[in-house]
């Protein structure tokens, strides 16, 4: 922490936060695991993906909770990586539905669409 006292007669506070390493790491590795999850919960074929997507949502939620961040109080790197990954889902989802069904992508209820 710095303060110094401007010419003004105002003072300047400065100081830097850091987080220990081991949670950098692991609020990492957790993202890259959701980002996993994202494509894999998108793109494969499942009879159950309202509940899936529910989980991968509240699941992410979560996870913030677990550093103990809050994301109105300071925004970190992690809470904008949860925050585009829910946005990254919701947009795979949306292609997969609106995709031309001559893509070949698996649709609602399981089924692969044939060509």
């Amino acid at each position: 922490m710095k303060v110094s006292r401007q010419a003004d007669g105002s003072f300047r506070v400065s100081f830097e936060l850091r987080r220990d390493v081991f949670i950098s790491v692991t609020a990492s590795a957790l993202l890259l695991a959701a980002m996993v999850f994202c494509l894999a919960i998108a793109f494969v074929e499942t009879k159950a993906l309202p509940t899936a997507v529910a989980s991968f949502f509240f699941s992410l939620w979560s996870i913030g909770g677990v550093f103990g961040l809050e994301a109105q109080s300071f925004p970190t790197l992690f809470d904008v990586g949860i925050l585009v990954l829910c946005l990254f889902i919701l947009f795979l989802l949306v292609i997969r539905f609106t995709w031309p069904s001559s893509a070949g992508l698996p649709r609602s209820g399981g089924t692969k669409v044939a060509k």
